[in-house]
């Protein structure tokens, strides 16, 4: 594979974390907006394993966990792109 397929590839990828990032930040910031909190409190505070069964609560978690990974994919392409 040449050097333009794999920075056309990456660059697709990185097309894709970003609006996953941009949906997840909407999510995330509609909760901290509705419980007037930031999610890094909310995250310390907040144990799946412990907590009552609250849908909106495990949503907000799961979407804060998953914005940090597509927040760290999208790190580890525009490292690629700088080689």
């Amino acid at each position: 594979m040449g050097y333009d397929e794999i920075q056309i590839t990456t660059r697709r990828e990185i097309n894709v974390c970003e609006g996953a990032i941009r949906k997840l930040e909407k999510v995330v910031g509609a909760m901290e907006k509705k419980y007037n909190r930031s999610s890094s409190d909310f995250l310390r505070d907040f144990d799946p394993c412990n907590s009552p069964s609250n849908d909106e609560l495990t949503r907000w978690h799961d979407s804060c966990c998953a914005l940090e990974q597509w927040k760290q994919r999208l790190s580890a392409h525009w490292q690629i792109m700088e080689m």
